[in-house]
């Protein structure tokens, strides 16, 4: 049985407590966050992004907003586990539908 979880990080989560923000802070932080869902993936969970934006338009407009960020993604994944993951796609909460990509790690990651 496949196990969802639906994983924001980003802006304040990033932050721990007690701490300023820096981007050393926030980049350690993330890495942590990075093992750890690793590690979630590796226990068979599938791991969805989502967005609470609101698009006049279809659901591939979200898609186009943040696929910058979900590229980030991908190549972040690939650095980390060495594999491509096999989709990758955002899941638009107020639609309640999701937005699928071609994403692929950049050459050379």
């Amino acid at each position: 049985m496949t196990r969802s979880a639906l994983i924001a990080v980003g802006g304040n989560s990033l932050i721990g407590v007690g701490q300023r923000g820096t981007i050393e802070e926030q980049l350690a932080n993330a890495q942590n966050t990075a093992r750890k869902i690793t590690q979630l993936v590796a226990d068979g969970w599938r791991i969805v992004d989502y967005k609470t934006d609101r698009v006049e338009g279809s659901i591939a407009e979200l898609l186009e907003r943040h696929g910058l960020q979900l590229g980030s993604y991908v190549n972040a994944w690939h650095v980390v586990t060495g594999e491509a993951p096999a989709r990758a796609g955002i899941f638009g909460v107020r639609d309640v539908k999701i937005a699928w990509s071609a994403a692929t790690p950049a050459a050379g990651s």
